[in-house]
């Protein structure tokens, strides 16, 4: 995805300044907002701070510990290897933000307001983020795992080498959201560790471009599975007798598509001879290069006599 994200604009000289003092003096002057100011490795503990401003201000090794933070503004604000411990930020309004290596575990973001915000390395696993809207927004080599990004309305966002295991996406529309990056890097970890994959007949519109079901589709067998993550093992459809397939395809039809699609096994065609018939003509044809089916010919022979089922 191209996305132009404004940068952290910080102007120059920043005060640095103690972080309770400062919020404290404000509060007393019934004052909003703090400007132009640098805090290194502080510690603000327990403390009140619902509606007030940051504006220009750097944040270094700070840390936020049960703090009711919601209503907070934050504009050209960069925060560093700062974390936040069970802190309220719901409502939270950020604009031209960087938080780059931050703890935000568990912490409350409830209907925030995110424009022109980066997220580096940061942990927001158990965020909860729900109802909020962004709008130029990276995340990069974040952790979100059980976070709640539900009904999440967004424009220009992106998720770059996350982990998303079991965030909450509910009523949140991934249409145009490029996911391949996170959602594969476990896979891409140990994918030839796994002499057999299977694939099943799932759509994914998001990636393949189309309602192809997986088991049946080249954007998936070949130039995901081999070409992206260079799987070199064996490849095999689920069963070719399920609903999902035969509601669609023909026998004959299912067996040629997932041939040329990649797949080295076909698991159960709904009627064999139908299957086999097809698969021949379409040999014969030149739809299936000869060279297609001896590379399949090649890994089950590999995988028999890797584990003894065939020998020399």
């Amino acid at each position: 995805m191209r996305m132009k994200i404004q940068p952290t604009n910080l102007a120059e000289p920043l005060t640095a300044g103690n972080l309770l003092y400062d919020l404290v003096q404000m509060q007393q002057q019934d004052e909003e907002e703090l400007h132009g100011n640098i805090y290194r490795n502080q510690l603000l503990e327990g403390f009140d701070g619902s509606g007030i401003e940051f504006k220009n201000c750097v944040f270094h090794g700070c840390q936020f510990s049960q703090c009711c933070l919601d209503n907070l503004s934050l504009t050209d604000v960069l925060l560093e290897n700062c974390s936040f411990s069970a802190c309220r930020l719901q409502d939270l309004a950020a604009c031209r933000v960087t938080l780059r290596g931050c703890k935000l575990m568990g912490v409350g973001m409830a209907h925030s307001l995110l424009r022109d915000v980066s997220f580096l390395g940061c942990n927001l696993r158990y965020a909860a983020m729900g109802g909020s809207r962004l709008k130029a927004v990276l995340f990069d080599g974040c952790s979100l795992q059980e976070s709640d990004c539900s009904e999440w309305r967004w424009k220009d966002t992106a998720f770059s080498d996350c982990d998303l295991r079991k965030a909450q996406l509910l009523h949140t529309s991934l249409n145009g959201m490029d996911l391949r990056s996170c959602e594969l890097v476990p896979f891409a970890q140990n994918v030839n560790n796994a002499p057999l994959i299977m694939a099943a007949h799932i759509t994914v519109p998001q990636v393949t471009g189309d309602d192809t079901p997986a088991s049946l589709s080249s954007v998936m067998l070949t130039d995901l599975l081999r070409g992206e993550l260079g799987y070199q093992g064996l490849i095999v459809t689920d069963s070719l007798a399920m609903q999902a397939i035969t509601d669609v395809y023909t026998p004959g039809q299912a067996a040629v598509k997932a041939l040329q699609a990649g797949a080295d096994l076909l698991l159960m065609p709904n009627g064999l001879a139908d299957a086999y018939t097809a698969v021949l003509e379409a040999v014969q044809e030149g739809t299936i290069p000869q060279q297609r089916l001896d590379e399949s010919v090649q890994r089950i022979l590999q995988c028999k006599y890797q584990y003894g089922i065939l020998t020399q």
